[in-house]
């Protein structure tokens, strides 16, 4: 990993051992529990479709770490697990969730695994639909503007997500407007199974992206923590002091399937599986750390041990949690609300 550093003296608390090792032990929370949910799915107990984050833990885990909690806004996508466990979502919960239980957030359940949602983390209900995120990220955006308030708003995709009408609006709106918005498109090099060059003109959406004006835009290497870390410290100062939108295109790894429903044997081969392996973001952070002596192997180890477990004591908890009654099966669905009386006099006049 790199140790160049451009961001400046305030860019160093970035650095702060506590920090780095609080971002290591949530980035091995995210892949320990995308491998207990693996298991969870062969067990056949409660979930059935399994969304794979393994290579996308480090730009998750440390864009939520950028953020001030419960003040700026969040809207991840479905393969973003470590922002939600990054930004404080309760592992049993996250858990549950994905076993369809009477969870408290996360619409209880009842939407598709990895749709994220706690109101007091300030991350929205989402849709299933690819690339919806990025308009209502944008309309939060909008909203802070005009409320005066100095809230940045992330929100992820992935590259396949690029190819949506909702993504070049997103751009377009928040550049003429001046939106303090970090999209953040994590890039693994696939759209389930078709390939970035057959999905991507020019083969990296950030020369596309380039013809907005105002737009300040990172390519970085998403297995290393300086780069990664320095372009949402820049994306969040910049967006904090309303100086516009960014946008960070993370290269990643996709280690796993695009889902418990797919088999990359046929569309992958085995080079690019070894070089998914190869760039994995667990290995060289934990070799960063090492050589920058913030743990030894030891305390690599108990740290590993300690995540594991956690983990395996969040699945016993989710699975002791009830299924939803069926009485509820209403709730959760649509926010009750009244609509408004307007008196005739209060009305405006039709012209």
């Amino acid at each position: 990993m790199t140790t160049t550093l451009k961001g400046g003296k305030s860019f160093k608390t970035y650095l702060a051992p506590t920090r780095c090792l609080e971002a290591f032990k949530d980035v091995l929370l995210s892949r320990y529990m995308d491998d207990k949910m693996k298991k969870l799915v062969r067990q056949n107990k409660g979930g059935s479709f399994q969304l794979s984050s393994a290579g996308h833990e480090l730009i998750g885990v440390l864009s939520a770490h950028a953020l001030k909690k419960k003040t700026d806004w969040g809207f991840p996508y479905y393969r973003d697990r470590p922002f939600a466990i990054g930004l404080g979502c309760k592992l049993s919960e996250l858990l549950g969730a994905f076993l369809s239980r009477a969870v408290p957030h996360h619409s209880g359940g009842r939407m598709m695994p990895d749709h994220f949602s706690e109101k007091g983390l300030h991350i929205p209900v989402q849709s299933s639909c690819v690339g919806s995120q990025f308009l209502q990220a944008v309309g939060t955006a909008l909203s802070a503007k005009m409320r005066g308030e100095s809230e940045v708003v992330y929100v992820s995709g992935g590259e396949g997500s690029t190819s949506q009408g909702d993504f070049h609006e997103a751009l377009n709106f928040s550049c003429l407007h001046n939106l303090p918005v970090i999209f953040v498109i994590q890039d693994n090099g696939w759209a389930i199974s078709t390939p970035r060059f057959e999905q991507t003109t020019g083969n990296c959406i950030s020369k596309i992206a380039s013809g907005y004006e105002n737009l300040k835009t990172h390519v970085v290497n998403g297995s290393d923590y300086i780069e990664t870390a320095e372009a949402l410290y820049f994306s969040v100062e910049r967006g904090r002091k309303q100086e516009g939108p960014s946008l960070i295109v993370a290269k990643i790894p996709r280690i796993g399937p695009h889902s418990s429903s797919d088999d990359p044997k046929k569309y992958k081969t085995d080079n690019d599986t070894q070089e998914d392996l190869k760039n994995d973001p667990i290995y060289h952070f934990e070799k960063w750390l090492l050589n920058m002596k913030m743990i030894n192997e030891r305390e690599l180890a108990d740290l590993k041990k300690s995540c594991f477990e956690l983990i395996e004591s969040a699945a016993k908890d989710a699975e002791m949690i009830p299924f939803p009654d069926n009485e509820s099966a209403s709730t959760k669905v649509y926010k009750e609300f009244t609509l408004p009386t307007i008196k005739k006099e209060d009305s405006a006049p039709v012209v």
